[in-house]
C-alpha cells in the first residue's frame, strides 16, 4: 500500500500500487509512479477501482483489502497532483496578519486558478475556471458532471480520460475550499484562539532570556560556501566588498558556464551538489517549521488553559488576554473592554472599534461585510455577543433543505464542537436525499454538494478537537465505537497512523452497515461514529506519512558521496556552521540587536509590519533561473515561514510574562520590554511604583532611559537631541508608572 510522504519537490516521490490479482493484472496494470503521476497513471487506478467495484456481490472474487488499498493509493496520488500543480496552497498555514481599521490594506495574496478540463457537448453542463475557493455553483457543477460521467461508464459515451481529469478537479477544489474555509476565517473561531477571559494570577514562570532566543534565531540563519579546486569558487570572477557579501540565491543565479573545457562539467557537478544539499536544507527547515508550530500552539493552549480555569470568575478584561500571535490589544491602540461570566459586555464598544476586536481575535469574521470595516446590516448585537461571550467558539451553518426533507431531517446551526446527533442528522439528511436522486423533480445536485462539502467541515471539526495534535499523530489513539455482535466483524483502538489491516476492517464496517441501511438492523448513530472513526484514521495515515518520510526517493535527487569528485574532499551530508562562523554572516538585521516586531511599530510604519526574508533573490533580473536558484527561492520562503514563527512565539513569551508578572508588581525589575530585556540590563536604576505613581524621585536621565527602554513617549523627547523636552517631565513619570502599574502603556 502506498506510503505518504510530502518531499519537497514533487518529481523526487514514488508511489507504490498494491498487489493485483492474476484476473485483474491480466487487464489492468497497474506500475510504480514516480515523480508527478500522468493522467494515464492516475487513468489506470481508476479503471481498476471501477473494475474490483464491479465484482463487489461475487465474494470469491471481491477483494476487500484491495479495495481499501486501491482507494488510498487513490487518495495519495490525487494529493500529489494537487501538490504539484498548486505547491503553495497545500499548507497556507500563515495568517495574514491584523490590520487595525484605519491602516491601509497589504496587496492581496494570489489566488490558485483551478481550469477544469473541457467537456464534451453530449453532457449539458459547462464548467468554467475556478479562482481561489470554489462557490457553491462551482461545486455543484463539478458535481454534477462527474456524476454524469459515472453514469455513462457502460455506455459507448464514457471517456474515461476525461473521467479522470474530472474526478481531480473536483478534488482540486474541494481542497481548496476546505483550506480556505478553515484558515481564512469564514468560521467563528474557537475559543483557545483567543477571546477576552479572566485576569491570570502571579505565578512562576521560568524565565526566557534574550540570548535563548537569540541563539534559535542563529540556528536559522547560515551561509555556505562551495569551493572548487585550490579555493576556486562557482561565483564570477568579479569580487565583491566584504561588507556587501552576497546571498546564496545571488550566488546561484549567477553563475556563468566557462569557456574552457572540462571547467564547464566541473560546475554543473558543483551546482548538482549545490542543489542536493540545498534540498536537504529545505526538508530540514520544513521540519523546523513543523516543530515550531507545535511549540507555539503549545503555549496558546498553554496559556488559554490558564485563562479556562477562571472563567468562572465575575469578569475580565480584554487587556490580558492575547490573541493566538501573542498580542494584546494595547498594542494595537485597541481601547479596554471587559465582561463578566454572562456574556455581556461591561462597556460599550461598536463601530469599527468592535469590528477591529473581531479581527484582532479572528472571531464572528462572517459579521464583518466583505471588504470593508463595517458590521453586516443588524448584526452589532451578534458581534457583542461573540466578543463578549466566555464560549467562543466554532459556528457551522448548515445549506437550506427543501420542506419535503425538513419534515423529517432538521439540520440547526452547529455551534462549538459537533455532537454525534449533529453528525448523525447530517448523515441521515445526505442519505434521504440520495434516496430521490432517480426522481429529478425532488432531486436537488446543488443540496448533495453543500452537504457533502458541509460534513466534510463537520467531520474536520471533531477530528480536530479530538486530536488537537495530529499533525504529529504518532502518540493518538483513534478508539472506534462498539459494534454490536450481529456484525462479525470487531474493531480494535488504532495507535499512531493505521495499518493496513486497520483500514480495511473500518472499511469493511462502514459497508457492513451502509449494506444494512434499508433493514431493521441498521443503527444510524453507529454508522455515524463509524464513518467518523474512518475519517480520523485515513487523516492520520496521510498526515503521518507525508511528514515522516515513507515515500522512495529518487537515488539521483539526494545528497551523495558519489557526487564528489576523487581530487576533492567527501563532503559532509550536511554542512554544519559553527556559532563562530554565524557571527560572521553578513544579516540583514544583526541577531544580537534583532528585535521582536512590535505590533506598534508595525502600525505606524506605513502600516507594514510584513517580515523581509534573510536571502534575497530578485525574480525580475533577467538572469535565467537555474533548478539551484529556484532551490534558493524555496529556502527564502522557509525563513521567512520560521522567523515569523519565531517571532509569535516571542511575542506570545513576552505575552505570558506580562501576565505573570507585569499587573500588581511594584518593581521595574520585574517588567520586561519586547525584546525580553530586563531594565537592570540596561543598567537603569530600579524604580518602584504605587497606585501608579512613582514613589521616589528620579532623574530626567533615568526617565528618559525607561521611556526608550519600553518604546513609549516618544513624542515627549527631542529627536535631535535625546533629551526630554521641556516641561513634560510630568508627563514622562504619569506614562512610567502606567507602564509599570498595569503592564501596558497608556492609550489615548
Amino acid at each position: 500500500m502506498t506510503r505518504a510522504r510530502a518531499p519537497h519537490s514533487p518529481s523526487s516521490a514514488t508511489y507504490s500500487p498494491p498487489s493485483l490479482p492474476g484476473y485483474l493484472s491480466r487487464d489492468h496494470a497497474l506500475n510504480v509512479i514516480v515523480g508527478v503521476p500522468t493522467d494515464e497513471e492516475v487513468r489506470a487506478i481508476h479503471d481498476t477501482i471501477r473494475a474490483v467495484n464491479s465484482v463487489s456481490n461475487f465474494p470469491a472474487l471481491y477483494d476487500h483489502k484491495l479495495s481499501t488499498q486501491l482507494a488510498q493509493h487513490l487518495f495519495t496520488v490525487q494529493m500529489a497532483v494537487y501538490r504539484n500543480e498548486y505547491p503553495s496552497s497545500i499548507f497556507p498555514g500563515v495568517s495574514a496578519p491584523f490590520r487595525h481599521p484605519d491602516s491601509a490594506l497589504l496587496s492581496e495574496r494570489q489566488e490558485n486558478t483551478y481550469t477544469p478540463p473541457p467537456i464534451p457537448s453530449h453532457i449539458p453542463i459547462s464548467l468554467e475556471p475556478v479562482i481561489g475557493a470554489p462557490s457553491d455553483e462551482e461545486l455543484e457543477s463539478a458535481y454534477g458532471v462527474v456524476r454524469a460521467m459515472e453514469n455513462l461508464a457502460n455506455s459507448p459515451f464514457f471517456d474515461p480520460v476525461l473521467g479522470v481529469k474530472l474526478s481531480q478537479h473536483l478534488f482540486n477544489i474541494q481542497f481548496a475550499r476546505y483550506v480556505q474555509d478553515a484558515n481564512q476565517g469564514q468560521f467563528t473561531q474557537s475559543q483557545t484562539q483567543g477571546r477576552p477571559s479572566p485576569p491570570v494570577d502571579e505565578v512562576d514562570i521560568p524565565a526566557v532570556t534574550v540570548d535563548a532566543l537569540s541563539m534559535l534565531v542563529d540556528g536559522l540563519q547560515f551561509k555556505c560556501t562551495f569551493l572548487g579546486k585550490e579555493g576556486e569558487t562557482l561565483n564570477p570572477t568579479h569580487t565583491e566588498p566584504e561588507s556587501a557579501t552576497p546571498s546564496l540565491a545571488e550566488n546561484a543565479t549567477h553563475v556563468q558556464p566557462r569557456s574552457r573545457p572540462g571547467v564547464e562539467s566541473q560546475s554543473n557537478d558543483k551546482l548538482d551538489k549545490l542543489c542536493a544539499y540545498q534540498q536537504e536544507t529545505n526538508r530540514l527547515l520544513s521540519s523546523n517549521e513543523e516543530l515550531l508550530r507545535v511549540i507555539k500552539l503549545t503555549l496558546i493552549s498553554g496559556n488559554s488553559n490558564t485563562n479556562v480555569r477562571f472563567n468562572r470568575v465575575g469578569s475580565y478584561t480584554s487587556y490580558q488576554t492575547m490573541n493566538e500571535k501573542g498580542e494584546f490589544p494595547w498594542m494595537y491602540h485597541l481601547q479596554s473592554i471587559s465582561g463578566g461570566s454572562s456574556g455581556e459586555l461591561s462597556n460599550p464598544v461598536v463601530g469599527k472599534e468592535l469590528v477591529a476586536y473581531l479581527k484582532f481575535y479572528n472571531i464572528g469574521t462572517e459579521l464583518i461585510e466583505e471588504g470593508t470595516e463595517n458590521l453586516k446590516p443588524n448584526k452589532e448585537a451578534d458581534a457583542k455577543k461573540a466578543l463578549g461571550s466566555p464560549t467562543n467558539c466554532n459556528t457551522y451553518t448548515p445549506p437550506p433543505i427543501p420542506e419535503y426533507l425538513s419534515r423529517s431531517h432538521i439540520l440547526n446551526t452547529i455551534v462549538g464542537v459537533p455532537t454525534d446527533e449533529e453528525v448523525e442528522a447530517i448523515h441521515n439528511a445526505i442519505r434521504a436525499l440520495n434516496i430521490v436522486s432517480a426522481v429529478p423533480t425532488l432531486y436537488d445536485s446543488k443540496l448533495s454538494t453543500q452537504l457533502s462539502q458541509y460534513l466534510f467541515t463537520v467531520q474536520m471539526a471533531v477530528h480536530r478537537n479530538k486530536y488537537p495534535s495530529s499533525i504529529f499523530p504518532g502518540e493518538n489513539t483513534y478508539d472506534p465505537p462498539s459494534i454490536p455482535s450481529h456484525l462479525p466483524i470487531r474493531l480494535e483502538p488504532v495507535t499512531g497512523a493505521p495499518s493496513d489491516e486497520e483500514i480495511e476492517l473500518t472499511h469493511n464496517a462502514v459497508r457492513t452497515l451502509e449494506n444494512l441501511a434499508n433493514s431493521p438492523f441498521f443503527d444510524s448513530a453507529l454508522s455515524t461514529k463509524i464513518s467518523q472513526h474512518l475519517f480520523n484514521i485515513q487523516l492520520a495515515r496521510f498526515i503521518q506519512d507525508s511528514n515522516r518520510g515513507r515515500f522512495a526517493q529518487k537515488p539521483e535527487k539526494y545528497p551523495s558521496q558519489n557526487l564528489t569528485n576523487t581530487n576533492e574532499p567527501p563532503v559532509p551530508a550536511f554542512v554544519s556552521v559553527s556559532h563562530q562562523e554565524v557571527q560572521k554572516v553578513d544579516y540583514t538585521e544583526s541577531s544580537s540587536s534583532a528585535t521582536i516586531l512590535s505590533p506598534q511599530a508595525g502600525v505606524s510604519k506605513n502600516n507594514t509590519s510584513e517580515l523581509e526574508p534573510t536571502l534575497k533573490v530578485d525574480l525580475n533580473d533577467g538572469t535565467e533561473r537555474t533548478p539551484a536558484s529556484l532551490k534558493l527561492e524555496e529556502t527564502n520562503r522557509l525563513l521567512s515561514r520560521n522567523e515569523e514563527l519565531l517571532r509569535n512565539i516571542a511575542r506570545i513569551l513576552f505575552s505570558t510574562c506580562c501576565l505573570a508578572h507585569g499587573k500588581g508588581s511594584k518593581h521595574s525589575y520585574r517588567h520586561m520590554n519586547e525584546k525580553g530585556e530586563l531594565p537592570w540590563m540596561h543598567r537603569l536604576p530600579e524604580i518602584r511604583v504605587y497606585n501608579e505613581k512613582l514613589l521616589d524621585s528620579h532623574s530626567v536621565e533615568s526617565l528618559v532611559g525607561y521611556l526608550k527602554f519600553y518604546d513609549i513617549g516618544a513624542e515627549l523627547i527631542d529627536e535631535e537631541t535625546g533629551e526630554l523636552k521641556p516641561g513634560r517631565k510630568e508627563d514622562a513619570e504619569k506614562l512610567l508608572s502606567h507602564r509599570l502599574a498595569r503592564g501596558y502603556p497608556s492609550i489615548s
